[in-house]
């Protein structure tokens, strides 16, 4: 069972696309904090990926905006340069990520290696599996990000990565004001689409 009504589908599939959008500079942040290598490099790359992430969800909204399709088990997008794009980003921002971490292994302590090889490691499961998502999105999709996210919660956990208390707080506010946005976008397209 999945929704069939493409109209009610539309703005969510929209919705949860600024995930994807913004993947690529978010796993590039995550290693750059991770590795507490400030270098102007380093500011520049991060930067410059969210600008990109930020340009391609702009383009994508608004001036070429993707188009569902659809399949036995349900809707895909439509492979356009949008979602070139947002494929190749990832994969930059995946490898950089990457790049990253070893560098920070190669100059950090014993805790600080486990800590780089096991982020490294759910990267590297979460990019293969992703980039196999590209083809296959209904299987590997939901299998890169189970194991991913599993093997980076196992670092995150294990080497204290970081404060549960914070994230769990700053998790609970930023999933307020999503929901909010989120609302907000369904309330203006829904008006819009009533204006046509």
């Amino acid at each position: 069972s999945y929704i069939k009504n493409l109209s009610f589908l539309y703005p969510l599939f929209q919705i949860t696309r600024v995930g994807l959008f913004f993947s690529a500079p978010c796993l590039v942040l995550f290693s750059y904090m991770l590795i507490n290598q400030r270098s102007v490099i380093s500011k520049f790359v991060v930067i410059a990926l969210f600008i990109n992430s930020f340009i391609v969800m702009v383009v994508g909204f608004f001036v070429i905006p993707s188009e569902l399709y659809a399949v036995a088990t349900g809707y895909l997008p439509q492979r356009d340069i949008v979602y070139a794009w947002v494929s190749y980003s990832f994969i930059m921002g995946a490898i950089i990520s990457i790049i990253m971490l070893v560098s920070g292994y190669s100059n950090g302590k014993k805790v600080e290696r486990q800590r780089f090889k096991w982020v490294s490691f759910a990267f590297i499961l979460f990019t293969i599996f992703s980039v196999v998502a590209f083809k296959y999105s209904k299987l590997f999709g939901m299998m890169g990000n189970l194991v991913g996210l599993s093997t980076l919660l196992y670092a995150v956990l294990k080497y204290e990565l970081l404060n549960v208390q914070v994230v769990i707080n700053r998790i609970l506010s930023y999933g307020i004001i999503a929901f909010f946005i989120s609302l907000i976008f369904i309330m203006v397209d829904s008006v819009a689409s009533g204006n046509k």
